[in-house]
């Protein structure tokens, strides 16, 4: 069981715990949509910081990828920015997700 001067000097968050639990974020959504996509080579996640508490996420990935990692009825990236939502309760971050396709000479 932890003392209470470990939890007392552990809290409140630091930013360095928050950036680490951001990159966990683009990390998990670049390997989801490297499993996802047919050509995985192409995928890049991009991390923008809009506002304070408030980044954007953009897959950029080959152009026929784009409608798999959107999916039918926009269900597969909603199944993701759900997930996504939850990281939410723990870092206080929100996350907009976009698709962008590239083609293959950009």
């Amino acid at each position: 069981m932890r003392s209470r001067a470990s939890v007392s000097r552990n809290w409140p968050p630091s930013n360095r715990r928050l950036l680490k639990s951001s990159q966990m974020v683009e990390s998990f959504v670049r390997e989801l949509a490297q499993l996802i996509v047919k050509h995985p080579e192409y995928v890049v996640v991009e991390r923008h910081n809009i506002a304070d508490k408030f980044d954007e996420i953009v897959i950029y990935t080959h152009k026929e990828d784009a409608g798999k990692l959107i999916g039918k009825e926009g269900r597969m990236i909603n199944a993701l920015k759900t997930v996504i939502s939850g990281c939410k309760a723990k870092d206080g971050i929100s996350y907009r997700v976009n698709v962008r396709s590239a083609g293959e000479d950009e």
